[in-house]
């Protein structure tokens, strides 16, 4: 629902935390209620820098990196370039 909310409002930013399937199946729900693919692969997944973060206040650094990275240059970290590709099968 959160998504579905932001989506359209074009935040530089939407991260979404759950394992590939759990965030596949979400992102199928969203397609198939008619929201473009091209908005759905703007959403970070998995979310964060890969700084092989392990406790909560290091995944809490990880992610707040990417956001800052994110602000800065515009660009996904390379976790998220890779989920951008593997999104493209998303089913309609």
């Amino acid at each position: 629902m959160a998504i579905k909310s932001l989506i359209d409002h074009e935040p530089k930013y939407i991260g979404m935390i759950g394992s590939k399937s759990k965030v596949s199946q979400i992102l199928n729900e969203l397609k198939a209620e008619g929201i473009p693919k091209e908005k759905l692969v703007k959403v970070y997944s998995p979310i964060g820098l890969d700084i092989s973060a392990e406790t909560p206040a290091e995944i809490a650094v990880s992610i707040l990196g990417e956001l800052i990275q994110v602000r800065r240059t515009g660009k996904p970290s390379e976790l998220s370039l890779i989920k951008t590709r593997e999104i493209k099968d998303v089913k309609k």
